[in-house]
């Protein structure tokens, strides 16, 4: 980032890196996922950010002014996922979503089957980054289900490529 803001590629950001928890696989996940015996707690946690985290955010100094343009969430792994999600289930609270390598896997695909299909994205539309690695076996199929997530945005949802939605492969 530091490059980047240097020589004005990106505007000045400030990133809040909130610690996980024990229970971190239920809070990164929304909805429970039977053949793991987990999940289930994602809009808890994400109700938490919006009611606790970002308000001491803006206490801090400097103070900054939180607003939907300029919000964004970015994760990895579940932590995609649960990015994902916020993203496109609470379009009217994060403008910028970030998903990297995003365990779109969990609850056997629920988030392409029914998260994707039932999103609305509102006006002006999120800018969805999206990347995932090609290396190992996972890392392969996570870029499959990343691939159909971003076609879906733009086949179905109409996102627009390199305007609104990115990928990275």
């Amino acid at each position: 980032l530091d490059s980047s803001i240097i020589v004005g590629s990106i505007d000045e950001v400030l990133v809040v890196g909130a610690y996980n928890t024990a229970d971190r696989i239920n809070e990164y996940t929304y909805v429970y996922d039977p053949s793991e015996g987990s999940g289930g707690k994602g809009d808890l946690y994400l109700d938490w950010i919006e009611s606790t985290l970002l308000p001491l955010v803006q206490q801090e100094p400097p103070r900054v002014e939180i607003k939907r343009e300029t919000l964004g969430i970015l994760g990895s792994s579940l932590g995609g996922l649960i990015s994902c999600y916020a993203g496109l289930t609470r379009p009217s609270v994060y403008g910028r979503v970030g998903c990297m390598s995003s365990s779109f896997w969990w609850d056997e695909n629920d988030f392409q089957n029914n998260v994707v299909p039932a999103s609305k994205p509102l006006e002006p539309l999120n800018h969805i980054y999206m990347d995932s690695g090609t290396g190992s076996l996972g890392e392969k199929e996570c870029t499959a289900y990343t691939a159909n997530i971003y076609d879906q945005l733009v086949a179905d949802k109409h996102y627009e490529e390199g305007k609104e939605v990115f990928k990275v492969a």
